[in-house]
């Protein structure tokens, strides 16, 4: 079910984020991008209404999530 789905990806983003007090560091991260994938598979597997009519291309990952998040942001937004 898709409240599932969105529950779990809550959740996730709440771990990486220590409910969202820190930007996450993704480059160190070892299962980001296998995370990342579950969950946008599951958003389209639960037809989440801007990923069902699309597909996911497996050789496109996260990188320029990894790229900006990549423990060197700081606590400054601006940068």
């Amino acid at each position: 079910m898709f409240s599932d789905a969105k529950t779990a990806y809550t959740n996730w983003i709440n771990q990486i984020t220590n409910n969202g007090t820190i930007y996450p560091n993704l480059a160190g991260n070892t299962n980001f991008v296998n995370d990342y994938k579950q969950h946008l598979g599951a958003f389209k597997k639960y037809r989440h209404i801007d990923y069902s009519s699309t597909n996911i291309v497996p050789s496109l990952g996260p990188e320029a999530l990894k790229k900006i998040f990549s423990g060197n942001i700081g606590t400054d937004c601006s940068n």
